[in-house]
């Protein structure tokens, strides 16, 4: 029993001695690539969060339509449930709202 505990304290040990100069190379930024560098990283990644909102608005879209068409069919056909398909609809038309306007604003992005 002592000689199971004696090992996995070495192996603790041995583990967190070997991740101490890990985590501190972790943490080392090269600049020299410069400014230019730094500016297409930006430009890419507003770029990123462009196509990301889109597909946000998409997403929002295709739900609202289905639970409007969810919604319909239960109207029609008489069925429980007719409160939760409507806030599933007006979950979704403010997931829409939200993905076409809070996001970009948030990421900086201008809908033109």
């Amino acid at each position: 029993m002592s000689n199971i505990r004696i090992r996995m304290t070495f192996v603790l040990l041995s583990a967190l001695m070997a991740a101490q100069p890990a985590s501190a190379r972790g943490g080392g930024v090269d600049y020299s690539q410069s400014a230019q560098a730094l500016h297409e990283m930006t430009v890419y990644v507003l770029l990123m969060m462009g196509y990301v909102t889109e597909i946000c608005f998409a997403v929002a879209a295709l739900l609202t339509c289905y639970s409007a068409l969810v919604l319909y069919q239960k109207v029609s056909s008489g069925e429980q449930g007719f409160t939760k398909g409507v806030l599933v609809l007006i979950g979704g038309i403010l997931f829409m709202i939200a993905s076409t306007a809070v996001m970009p604003a948030f990421f900086g992005i201008r809908n033109v």
